[in-house]
């Protein structure tokens, strides 16, 4: 696992209810520290702000969830290998391929700083 470039989280949207702005902050509202993450402006500021509070967590999920499909091919049979791409395929899922690991592994990088 690559070390760490980002303020630690959890990280909270602390913008007030009447806000134009959206704030990250590394404390809830009512702690202090407001904006001390990011701060976004304009059309969707609060959204923005809402999706990037969240995102040391979908990082950390990103990365067990790549690690917990890694393992579960690892063990799977042929055939139930076999219905698991079929159910991806009907469900308009990607399926897991080396490709598809590389990707998520990419993804990973750039947001630890990398690639």
């Amino acid at each position: 696992m690559s070390k760490t470039t980002h303020t630690p989280g959890p990280w909270y949207c602390t913008s007030e209810k009447d806000s134009v702005t959206g704030e990250v902050s590394t404390k809830p509202i009512g702690y202090g520290s407001y904006g001390d993450v990011a701060l976004t402006f304009g059309d969707g500021a609060k959204g923005n702000a809402r999706l990037i509070a969240q995102a040391p967590e979908l990082l950390a999920e990103l990365r067990a969830a790549g690690q917990i499909i890694k393992n579960a091919l690892a063990v799977m049979p042929p055939e139930l290998l076999d219905k698991w791409h079929q159910l991806n395929r009907d469900t308009g899922a990607c399926t897991e391929d080396p490709t598809r690991a590389t990707e998520r592994a990419t993804l990973i990088a750039k947001a630890e700083g990398g690639a």
